[in-house]
């Protein structure tokens, strides 16, 4: 039995967070013991119960602010000893310094869903997310197996000298995102109240920069088709500029964050992502999986997922608004029932949890051999 230990700062939803549920949900509990360790006290839309659920232990440290104050240090040292694992696996910047460079002497697996040297710059700033992007570099290089979830973030990763990382790409629960009925796509339009239209068009994710959700708006309105809706889900800084740019048009929706994307999907004819940079985006897995095509800016990650069959979606140069339009405007006349079974095989066969599990419970068994 392999005692695994998970560190991350919270299990507050998030991309990170629902992979690391995906891939402790689809491990063999037979041969694996997991620990869920998190550095923060948990606020609203954590998903701690959903964890608890399966009967996993789950530890809170509650550390926001002192990540590398000596009690912090002392008392996570002292947690993991007390846990004895045979294997500490990260997720994200906290607890990937911590490990790295306080917690010697175990085997160590981190999963790097992003490329800092792009990320952390955007969010935090050229200075402070630099210096965040090379202190992961050097912290990763003292784990015995860093994984990322993209080939398009393994390369740039060796190229700063991290020699060893490999690819295990996301996976997405089966179980849940199943193609859903006629009956349950209409039941989902109603809801919404989007059943007026004759198409519907989805974007999830922050409104920030790095999502260009300017793109997917400008994009849509010169469609000037009232009888298709855009519903924006996700909230961000560029929240008042979207509003702004989508002006007094009624078929544009903005919804906020969302506890569960699912019945937007499954209300939606079609997913568009207009991202400069992703690591390997789950809503985009999420999409495919409930049948639902796509449109992506051709990003290296997006063109990554489209490359198992180009007939799940359409790509469309990064930040040119005049080719998204043509994007949208020529998948309206596609055959919409081969690209949705495209997209279904393409996470059924390639980017499913049970394979992502099964991945990382080798990279497990390696570790323990040597």
């Amino acid at each position: 039995m392999t005692h695994i230990v998970y560190i991350i700062s919270t299990l507050q939803r998030s991309g990170p967070v629902n992979i690391l549920f995906n891939l402790v949900k689809y491990l063999d509990k037979n041969t694996h013991r997991v620990t869920i360790l998190t550095l923060s006290a948990e606020g609203a839309g954590s998903r701690k119960q959903d964890f608890l659920d399966l009967d996993l232990k789950v530890i809170t440290l509650d550390a926001r602010h002192q990540i590398l104050s000596g009690k912090m240090i002392s008392t996570l040292k002292k947690t993991v000893q007390e846990l004895s694992p045979d294997i500490i696996h990260t997720n994200g910047f906290r607890a990937d310094i911590l490990a790295g460079f306080f917690l010697k002497g175990y085997k160590k697996v981190t999963s790097l869903q992003n490329y800092p040297y792009f990320d952390y710059a955007m969010t935090y700033g050229k200075l402070k997310g630099g210096a965040m992007a090379a202190l992961t570099t050097l912290s990763l290089k003292r784990f015995d197996q860093p994984v990322t979830c993209s080939n398009a973030v393994a390369v740039k990763m060796k190229e700063k000298g991290l020699k060893h990382i490999s690819v295990i790409n996301n996976g997405i629960d089966l179980q849940y995102f199943i193609p859903p009925t006629q009956q349950e796509i209409t039941q989902a339009k109603i809801s919404l109240g989007v059943q007026d239209y004759k198409t519907v068009f989805c974007f999830i994710g922050t409104l920030t920069d790095r999502k260009l959700p300017q793109v997917t708006i400008e994009a849509f309105l010169k469609l000037q088709n009232k009888d298709v809706c855009l519903i924006m889900v996700g909230n961000g800084d560029l929240k008042e500029e979207c509003e702004r740019i989508a002006g007094n048009a009624a078929n544009i929706r903005f919804v906020g964050k969302v506890s569960d994307t699912k019945p937007y999907l499954n209300a939606s004819e079609f997913y568009i992502a207009t991202s400069k940079a992703e690591g390997l985006p789950t809503s985009v897995l999420e999409s495919l999986a409930l049948g639902v095509p796509v449109i992506l800016s051709d990003i290296e990650p997006h063109k990554e997922i489209l490359a198992f069959n180009q007939t799940a979606g359409l790509l469309a140069p990064v930040y040119n608004i005049n080719e998204t339009y043509n994007c949208l405007r020529n998948i309206l006349t596609k055959e919409k029932e081969e690209m949705r079974q495209a997209g279904v095989n393409i996470v059924k066969d390639h980017l499913s949890a049970s394979k992502m599990a099964s991945s990382y419970a080798a990279v497990y068994a390696s570790l323990q051999t040597h």
